[in-house]
């Protein structure tokens, strides 16, 4: 059985008709399961984040492709015993949620979750602590279950998440993931490239392009960006350039290249369709990974390396 609690009454997300309780918690808006014997360890709480879900395993290049919720994220961990058992505490959240309104978008356990899927998910994200307790000292191989649910019928739905885990016999571990989305407030910001960079090194990076997680799809807040280098180009109409699109390291190098590529091609494509650029001084290539200029261990780096690059063909 699960008992639920209610932090603030903003949004009454009704997942069970077992009693519900309330306390006074600050801070989180939604209805969130406690499993008997279980007590709480620790609790995070962001006003906007970026949170991935998992909506298929691992692929077996070892690249995982989520789904980012963006909003508000109310993160909990909560800690049993070595007596807890992992499939009992999954089905009851499963049962719960099944018959409470959610849908239920991917659960996977064990290896068929296709790796270490909590590392993948969290492991290099910047609240990448919160999580220690639940990942503990090894990949997730045995006593791991992970579910994903949706609220149903709901304006603005919420997303669950939850990874329940127990190494080697140690006690076990739930962390539990409310995400509430909302759009972030945001500013215009002038974008100004230094497209004298062109005749000093030969190459210039295009600051201001911002793509979807692991995809090619151009995001709007680029459009200052694409303004400006289309005028740029529009200046030079005898000149021929390569559109370059660069990776960080994680992941295969074929899906990277791949990755690379398909962004070079969405920037040209643009250029070309929305801002009149002629196509003729435009080739799109993607190096991925093979052009780094920073480390690819740290997040720092590798957020300098994903990138795109005007170059001069002529």
């Amino acid at each position: 059985m699960l008992i639920f609690l209610k932090r603030v009454l903003t949004q009454a997300l009704v997942v069970t008709s077992f009693t519900i309780s309330t306390v006074g918690w600050a801070a989180s808006d939604i209805l969130v399961g406690i499993y008997p014997g279980l007590s709480e360890y620790s609790t995070l709480e962001e006003s906007f984040f970026a949170y991935p879900v998992a909506v298929t395993p691992i692929d077996d290049d070892g690249v995982l492709t989520p789904k980012i919720i963006k909003g508000k994220l109310a993160h909990s961990v909560f800690v049993g015993s070595d007596q807890d058992n992992t499939l009992e505490v999954y089905q009851s959240f499963y049962d719960a949620l099944s018959n409470g309104g959610f849908e239920l978008v991917f659960t996977c356990s064990n290896s068929e979750c296709g790796g270490d899927l909590v590392y993948e998910l969290v492991g290099k994200s910047s609240i990448a602590s919160a999580y220690a307790e639940v990942r503990q000292s090894g990949p997730v191989n045995t006593d791991f279950h992970y579910l994903v649910a949706r609220q149903k019928q709901a304006d603005n739905p919420a997303w669950l998440s939850y990874f329940i885990y127990k190494y080697r016999g140690n006690k076990l571990y739930l962390a539990q993931d409310v995400v509430t989305p909302k759009a972030i407030a945001t500013k215009q910001v002038d974008i100004k490239i230094a497209f004298d960079e062109i005749d000093q090194s030969g190459r210039v990076i295009l600051d201001g392009l911002y793509f979807a997680t692991d995809s090619d799809a151009l995001q709007p807040t680029s459009s200052p960006a694409l303004k400006d280098i289309s005028a740029y180009l529009k200046r030079h109409p005898k000149r021929q350039f390569f559109v370059v699109g660069h990776t960080d390291s994680q992941g295969s190098f074929s899906h990277n290249q791949s990755l690379s590529e398909r962004r070079a091609n969405a920037v040209v494509s643009a250029l070309v369709t929305d801002y009149g650029v002629p196509s003729t001084m435009l080739a799109a290539r993607g190096v991925g990974p093979l052009s780094p200029k920073a480390s690819n261990l740290s997040e720092a780096g590798r957020s300098h390396n994903r990138r795109v690059e005007l170059v001069p063909a002529n």
